[in-house]
């Protein structure tokens, strides 16, 4: 039998202690959730004898691929994910352009990162750079190099490129 954490209910400041420790203590995967918004009012809650709901709309959201990226370069083995892809609420442009990058690329798994970053960011990738690309490919199956090239589309560097 395989188990898995649930981070949804974690303060996301522990993301990464809590990653890190699931791999420590032989855990299978690691699961974030797909969330890109919150309402600015909230009422009610899931939870019986809650007047509130437990998520504050103050809560910070990141970009699932992007942070899973971030979590991928702390891990070694650890398998990650999202709880679900809320491809209706993305920017078709993201998406379609990391389906069609991953789809272009081939051969050793180093030089998909190294194109990658010449690419995209019109420079080779540092050594850790690399490291980090080859642990979040190695770390999530079939759909890795489709979540690393909208990771990479949707990093800072990117948006800002000179």
């Amino acid at each position: 039998m395989k188990y898995g954490i649930a981070l949804g209910a974690c303060n996301a400041k522990f993301f990464p202690d809590v990653t890190v420790a699931a791999e420590e203590l032989g855990y299978e995967s690691v699961w974030l959730p797909e969330h890109l918004m919150f309402t600015t009012k909230m009422s009610r809650s899931p939870h019986p004898g809650e007047t509130h709901p437990p998520v504050p709309p103050t809560t910070p959201i990141f970009d699932a691929f992007a942070y899973l990226s971030y979590l991928a370069g702390r891990t070694e083995r650890v398998r990650l994910g999202t709880h679900v892809y809320n491809i209706g609420l993305r920017h078709p442009f993201v998406t379609a352009r990391a389906k069609k990058l991953a789809a272009e690329l081939t051969g050793p798994d180093q030089s998909r990162v190294q194109r990658l970053y010449r690419t995209l960011f019109g420079r080779p990738p540092t050594d850790d750079e690399v490291a980090i690309g080859l642990r979040f490919v190695s770390a999530h199956g079939p759909t890795a190099w489709e979540g690393y090239c909208h990771a990479l589309l949707c990093s800072n560097e990117f948006a800002y490129v000179d």
